[in-house]
C-alpha cells in the first residue's frame, strides 16, 4: 500500500515540476515582452523616423543574435503580430541557427528604402533593408524588412502600436561569385524563411505575381495559360469548385496581378496537415483579405474577401474560388 502511495506521491510531484517549468518558460517569454515594450516606451528604442536607423539598428541586433545563438534575442526582434501568426517561426529560427558557424561575420554592403503608408486607421513606415555579410570565404545577403513606426487611430487619438513595430520577414541566402543572391531571392511569407517553405512561396508567388513568373529559360511568362493555373491547384479541387468560381478565380490570377501589391502580413497556418497563407493585398486600391489553403505543395481551396478582419476568412474550410465568405 505504502508502494503504491509513493508512486502517486511521485507522480503528482513530478506533474507539478513540469506544470512549474512549462509557465515558467510561458512567464520568461511574457516578461521578456513586458520588457520590451517598457523599454519602447521609455527611450523608444523600436521607434524609427527613417529607413537609415532602421537598418543600422537590425542588422546589428541580427549579427548579435547570430553570433551569440540567441534564438530569443531573434524571436524578439519580430513584430508580436508575426510571432503569434506564424506557425513555423521556431522552425525558421533554429535553420539561421544551425546553417552556419556565425562566430566571426564581416560586414560588406548594406542598404534600405521605406515608405510611408496612410489610412483613416493609422499611418506606418515599412522599411526593406539587406546587408551583404561574410562568413570566412562564403558571402551571404540578408534580407529584413518590417514596421519601423506604426500608429493607429483610436477615437482620433494616435497611438503607438508596439504589437505591430519590429521585423515581419528575414532572410538569409548566399552569394555567386557576382555577388547576386542565390535562390530564393526574397521571401514574402512572414516570418523566418527556411528551406521548408519554398513550395509554399513558389504558389503565393504565383497567385500574387503571375507577371513574374518565368519559363525554364528564364523568360517571363506574359500570359499564364489555364493548364499553368491549374497545374497548381489539386485534382480534388479541379474537380469539385464549382466552374464559375473556378474561373473568378483564375481570372483574378491571370489579370488583377499588375494591380495587386503585397504591402502587408502574410500569416502561416497549419491545420489538420494542410497549409493556410492569409494576406492581407491591395487590389484596385481597395484592401482586401486572400486565403489560401495548401495541401501537399498545391492549391485546396481559396478565398478573397474585401476588408482585413483576421477571422474572415482563415478558418481553412474553403472549397472553390469565393468573392465573399459568409
Amino acid at each position: 500500500m505504502n508502494t503504491i502511495k509513493n508512486h502517486v506521491i511521485k507522480a503528482v510531484t513530478c506533474s507539478l515540476l513540469a506544470a512549474l517549468v512549462f509557465c515558467t518558460g510561458c512567464n520568461s517569454f511574457m516578461e521578456r515582452m513586458a520588457e520590451r515594450r517598457a523599454q519602447r516606451e521609455e527611450d523608444e528604442k523600436y521607434l524609427f523616423d527613417n529607413d537609415e536607423d532602421f537598418l543600422n539598428f537590425y542588422r546589428k541586433e541580427i549579427r548579435n543574435a547570430l553570433m551569440n545563438r540567441d534564438k530569443s534575442a531573434l524571436l524578439d526582434l519580430f513584430c508580436e503580430t508575426v510571432v503569434a501568426n506564424t506557425c513555423d517561426i521556431d522552425e525558421g529560427a533554429e535553420y539561421l541557427m544551425e546553417m552556419e558557424e556565425w562566430d566571426d561575420i564581416g560586414v560588406l554592403r548594406s542598404d534600405s528604402s521605406g515608405y510611408k503608408g496612410y489610412s483613416p486607421d493609422g499611418h506606418y513606415l515599412f522599411v526593406n533593408a539587406w546587408e551583404d555579410i561574410s562568413v570566412g570565404d562564403i558571402e551571404y545577403r540578408m534580407y529584413f524588412s518590417g514596421y519601423a513606426n506604426r500608429y493607429v487611430e483610436e477615437k482620433s487619438i494616435s497611438k503607438f502600436s508596439e504589437e505591430d513595430t519590429g521585423l515581419t520577414n528575414l532572410l538569409i541566402c548566399e552569394l555567386d561569385d557576382d555577388n547576386n543572391p542565390i535562390d530564393p531571392p526574397y521571401s514574402a511569407i512572414s516570418g523566418i524563411y527556411h528551406p521548408g517553405r519554398l513550395e509554399l512561396e513558389i504558389i503565393f508567388d504565383t497567385v500574387v505575381n503571375t507577371y513574374s513568373s518565368t519559363n525554364d529559360d528564364g523568360s517571363y511568362i506574359d500570359s499564364m495559360t489555364d493548364e499553368a493555373l491549374e497545374s497548381i491547384m489539386t485534382p480534388e479541387l479541379l474537380k469539385s469548385a464549382d466552374k464559375d468560381e473556378l474561373e473568378a478565380f483564375i481570372t483574378f490570377i491571370r489579370y488583377g496581378s499588375q494591380s495587386k501589391k503585397n504591402d502587408y502580413y502574410v500569416f502561416l497556418d497549419e491545420k489538420n496537415g494542410s497549409y493556410i497563407l492569409t494576406a492581407t493585398i491591395r487590389f484596385e486600391l481597395e484592401d482586401s483579405s486572400l486565403t489560401l489553403l495548401i495541401k501537399d505543395g498545391l492549391i485546396d481551396g481559396a478565398a478573397f474577401c474585401d476588408g482585413t478582419d483576421p477571422d474572415m476568412p482563415g478558418s481553412g474550410e474553403i472549397t472553390g474560388f469565393y468573392g465573399v465568405v459568409d
